[in-house]
């Protein structure tokens, strides 16, 4: 599902939530107060009263509609969980940020190098979770790049190779990796006019090694 259509479902589901109920409530009203002017008399009051509630419906409807849209978007509570659990794989991180770069120009060579690289899959595995979640709509994409946007460009970038390469086995693998990439860098490039793909080499292995280097709950933090 793309997020055009996760977008305008939402907006929908947004939209039934808040919206439909007062609408329907003031529809009955209009349907009370409001009868046919007998000939040569005016607009009855009641008739006045009953089109002023529905248009104050429909504007409640907007507004509240907006606002369930809102949250729904920024809604933190599935984004927070596995933000938790990427903070908890300190050591997956460091063990995959190490293989990749110890084997950095056979990171697409899996049938030879595979035992060399297989921590990279610990890491990709939780950010493929992540991007199932924004495709089935449970954490938006606006979320996911307010959280993880970093790692996500990281990782993405950094052990493309090897996903490339198991992909001609495994069509289908880290496929959300690839959708979580391509929207969270469609949010940054219209924020900040920046083209992910501009990261060179030597950028992605400083990150690497900033995540290879990260202190462990056993070691003591940098002063």
């Amino acid at each position: 599902m793309n997020r055009a259509i996760r977008k305008t479902r939402r907006w929908f589901t947004s939209a039934a939530a808040v919206g439909i109920p007062v609408l329907a409530l003031c529809i009955a009203l209009l349907s009370i107060f409001q009868h046919p002017p007998k000939a040569g008399e005016g607009v009855p009051f009641a008739g006045v009263i009953g089109w002023a509630l529905f248009v104050f419906a429909a504007c409640f409807w907007a507004f509240q509609t907006w606002t369930e849209y809102i949250r729904r978007t920024n809604d933190p509570t599935w984004i927070l969980k596995y933000q938790e659990t990427w903070i908890d794989a300190v050591k997956a991180r460091k063990r995959a940020a190490r293989a990749l770069l110890e084997n950095w120009d056979h990171r697409g060579e899996i049938d030879d190098y595979e035992t060399q690289l297989d921590p990279v899959e610990d890491v990709l595995d939780i950010l493929e979770d992540v991007g199932f979640y924004v495709q089935t709509d449970q954490i938006s994409a606006e979320v996911a790049h307010h959280h993880l946007y970093h790692w996500i460009v990281l990782w993405w970038l950094g052990a493309r190779p090897y996903i490339t390469k198991h992909r001609e086995y495994e069509p289908a693998r880290w496929d959300h990796v690839e959708t979580l990439y391509d929207e969270t860098a469609l949010i940054e490039a219209k924020r900040s006019g920046i083209s992910l793909e501009e990261i060179g080499e030597a950028e992605l292995k400083q990150y690497l090694e900033e995540e290879r280097d990260l202190p462990t709950e056993h070691e003591t933090e940098p002063s």
